[in-house]
Parts: C-alpha cells; structure tokens; sequence
C-alpha cells in the first residue's frame, strides 16, 4: 500500500473517531440529561471524567508551586460535579436562552473557579 493510500484509509477509519471527542455544547449536554438511560450514564461519566481531570490537574500544578484551576482541596462525587454543571447551564440559559455552543468543559471550570477562587498570588 503507498503513502497515499494509507492517508486515505486512516482519514476515513478515524474521523468517525475525532468527531466524537468534540466539546459537549451546552445545547447537547441538556438533551443527553433529558435522554435515555444511557444517555444519562454516559452523561455522568463524561462530566465526572472532566472534573476528575479538573482536580488532577489542580494536584499537578500544586506539585509544581504553580496557580491552581480553582482552590478546593477536597474532592467532589459524580453527583457534585453534574449538579454543578447543571445549575450552571440553568443560570446561563436564564439569561441568554439563545446561548448553545458554550462547552459544558468551559461552564464547569469557570463555576468551579467563582465557586472557589484561589487567592492572588
């Protein structure tokens, strides 16, 4: 097979793939809460991936004497973090319902960062 044709085939194989690590939108975020039963779980998984992330994260630079994401030195549940990104969704579309592309990823830390803001180093 030549280099072309190994290009071609990989571009066709893994776009399926990259699409699918995409930022959730707070549009599509809404729908999968209201969606299946495995729309939920999956839901649940992806958002307390991302906070886990959020705090390993915040592990890393504290090792390092670098600013943290947001100064919280606990840890938070699955639950926590859905419900977090939640009320935050709300409170975004409540004032401006038009308001779809945001990522939940951006929501999340920037709810994270007023809810525990670090102080100025």
């Amino acid at each position: 097979m030549n280099f072309k044709a190994a290009i071609v085939l990989a571009s066709i194989f893994f776009t399926p793939v990259l699409n699918s690590y995409a930022d959730l939108t707070m549009e599509n975020f809404s729908k999968l809460k209201k969606g299946s039963k495995v729309d939920k779980h999956s839901l649940e998984m992806y958002i307390g991936g991302v906070g886990k992330g959020y705090l390993w994260a915040n592990s890393n630079l504290s090792m390092h004497n670098q600013q943290r994401l947001f100064c919280f030195d606990g840890d938070f549940t699955t639950q926590e973090f859905l419900k977090i990104a939640s009320d935050e969704v709300r409170y975004v579309y409540s004032i401006n319902p038009n308001e779809k592309e945001t990522p939940i990823e951006l929501i999340l830390l920037i709810k994270l960062q007023k809810m525990y803001p670090c102080k100025k180093q």
